[in-house]
């Protein structure tokens, strides 16, 4: 099961290191007449492309592509686009890559992931990024500005022009709103949706499965009384994500022996990786969220 830090197991019964007792009980239900279930279940049937298998038939290892990923956060946080813009971005090369016949190269792997962030940003940015700024601000004119047109034309094609796309951000949006998670709780579920899609069979899963995992990372670390409500509000059972949180949680945890390979989230969102008893998930830089993640972390392990 998971390698969770102990002081986060001390109210868990011995068969899982997830649920409390509590969550073995019978649940109130709830009244969730302002939560839109319609919108929910189009955000669980919703899953990006996955490149797990496919990027075996182009030149690029999922090293490669972690490292693009980095960088599209970092660049897009920078130009100050929409959040969700870099989710689209992500599934924009995802998709081209599954659906893509024509062998890519790593050579061909930095156009790729800018004609990404343009396309997402020209979909959902009100300021989007112009043409001149990816050539020279983004790209430092490595990629001539014919070369990015006909990679934009060759993406679409492939993509056959849908852009139209739910991510992570919208599901986890839903969750936060109705459970009223604030503060160094949003903070979290926002990292851990983000460092999901550095992991293309992690970020393959349905929009609303990666939200109710970082969800369920979450409240596990700081609010575990909210479990089994999390689980009766998602619709999914107990054990599918008990398995989804432990791949995310080790993968995320990996972070601390990977030293500066994948930093961009972490250096613009202003944290680091935890590494000890007082920082199970992230250490942030911000105090204000510091405290109210040592407050919580202390009421938990009561």
């Amino acid at each position: 099961m998971m390698a969770f830090p102990s002081p986060l197991l001390c109210r868990s019964p011995p068969s899982s290191p997830l649920l409390g007792p509590s969550s073995d009980m019978d649940v109130e239900q709830p009244c969730f007449s302002s939560f839109p279930q319609a919108v929910w279940l189009q955000l669980q049937l919703n899953s990006a492309p996955s490149t797990l298998n496919c990027l075996a038939k182009h030149g690029i290892n999922v090293h490669m592509r972690a490292r693009m990923v980095d960088w599209i956060v970092d660049v897009m946080l920078k130009m100050d686009s929409c959040p969700n813009s870099i989710f689209v971005a992500v599934k924009v090369m995802d998709g081209f890559f599954k659906g893509c016949e024509l062998r890519q190269n790593q050579g061909d792997l930095l156009s790729v992931g800018m004609v990404s962030m343009f396309l997402a940003s020209k979909y959902l940015d009100r300021y989007p990024i112009r043409m001149a700024t990816l050539y020279q601000k983004v790209g430092f004119e490595r990629v001539s500005k014919d070369a990015l047109r006909l990679r934009e034309a060759m993406i679409l094609s492939t993509l056959d022009f849908s852009m139209s796309h739910s991510t992570p951000l919208d599901a986890l949006d839903l969750l936060m709103s109705e459970l009223g998670l604030t503060g160094v709780m949003a903070k979290t579920c926002e990292l851990i949706i983000l460092l999901i899609q550095l992991e293309p069979d992690l970020a393959a899963l349905a929009a609303a499965k990666q939200a109710t995992s970082a969800v369920f990372i979450t409240c596990m670390t700081y609010a575990p009384s909210a479990l089994p409500y999390i689980l009766h509000l998602s619709g999914y059972c107990r054990g599918e994500i008990e398995r989804e949180c432990d791949l995310i949680y080790n993968f995320i945890m990996d972070f601390s022996s990977r030293g500066q390979m994948y930093q961009s989230i972490f250096e613009n969102l202003h944290c680091s990786s935890g590494t000890d008893d007082a920082h199970p998930l992230f250490r942030f830089e911000n105090a204000a969220l510091e405290q109210e993640a040592a407050r919580l972390l202390e009421e938990a392990r009561r």
